[in-house]
């Protein structure tokens, strides 16, 4: 087995993400913008793809032939090395911002979370257990089945941030905080009810955490930052819409999710630390403008198509093919 060296790894990892990122936007700007699963299967071939590519390379399984070969990442890594220690520390520099952007902005608060779901209570509700029956017979007659696995659970954590999410691999289970179900009336409920289970019937949590995995071995990838972020806002546009499509009530799940913003601001102006508030109010920024989309597109778009699943399928493959040839 003949494996690359380091630099080259790098650069060819790099170089896959650039690519990937510029072969499934194209595609999606010109093709279907309208459709936020294609969208997201698109953008989750450009997080998958490289990482999979790098771990062959790790392997020294990705050698290609000379003949087949369309960018040689060796050459680049030489010709960026033999540039001088200014242009290599410049890309070691972006590289090594990047992994922190990565830690910072998207591994610690996924830790955070996954904590604080796990630290509070989870108690039986009778008012989320009747929204979870109301919503799998949704389910059941759009004729949106889970193909394996136990039937989902509902249960409330005792806390009052405002949270809703799908948790359990095996054992899948919504929960919802006491502070939000508060908020909610039945119709907007089920909506965000129906939004989790969405979650569980593209591809559950299984799917998450390959695409974590892979978006993982990326983080010194410019690329697979600005990848990954679409993707996971193409996969919250996506679930809204199929729980728009299954309960038939688009405006009930766009009024929950403006309440679950309002709730977070409420949090933010609470907060006393300076610098905690400070780094608060960017992260609700960014975050004011991702809900204003989803509220909108399901307000101007809320039944889209069936997924064009073969095309998508067909689209990822050519990717491979492409990525295959750079090595």
């Amino acid at each position: 087995m003949v494996r690359m060296p380091f630099e080259t790894q790098l650069v060819a990892l790099c170089l896959h993400g650039v690519i990937a990122l510029a072969w499934m936007g194209g595609l999606v700007r010109v093709s279907w913008t309208r459709e936020p699963e294609l969208r997201a299967t698109l953008l989750g071939a450009a997080v998958a793809w490289p990482a999979v590519f790098f771990v062959l390379r790790l392997l020294g399984l990705a050698e290609v032939p000379e003949a087949l070969a369309v960018v040689r990442a060796g050459a680049w890594a030489h010709a960026l090395v033999a540039a001088g220690p200014a242009l290599t520390g410049l890309g070691a520099l972006l590289a090594g911002g990047t992994c922190v952007i990565f830690l910072l902005q998207e591994a610690w608060p996924v830790v955070r979370s996954f904590r604080a779901r796990h630290r509070a209570p989870r108690l039986h509700d009778d008012r989320l257990d009747a929204s979870l029956e109301r919503v799998l017979g949704r389910y059941a007659v759009a004729g949106v089945r889970r193909a394996r696995g136990r039937r989902p659970e509902i249960r409330c954590l005792e806390c009052e941030p405002p949270l809703a999410a799908l948790d359990g691999f095996a054992q899948p289970c919504v929960l919802l905080s006491r502070g939000l179900l508060r908020q909610l009336d039945d119709d907007e409920l089920d909506g965000v009810v129906a939004h989790e289970l969405a979650h569980l019937f593209q591809d559950g949590n299984v799917g998450v955490l390959l695409l974590w995995i892979a978006r993982a071995l990326q983080a010194p990838s410019p690329a697979a930052l600005v990848a990954f972020r679409l993707l996971v806002d193409a996969r919250e546009e996506a679930c809204d819409r199929m729980a728009a499509r299954v309960t038939g009530k688009p405006a009930s799940l766009a009024s929950a999710l403006l309440r679950v913003y309002e709730a977070g601001v409420r949090d933010v102006e609470r907060e006393r630390a300076t610098l905690k508030q400070a780094r608060a109010r960017v992260l609700r920024r960014g975050e004011t403008y991702v809900t204003r989309m989803r509220v909108r597109a399901l307000l101007d778009h809320p039944v889209t198509p069936a997924p064009r699943t073969a095309l998508a399928l067909w689209a990822s493959a050519l990717l491979g093919a492409l990525l295959w040839g750079i090595g």
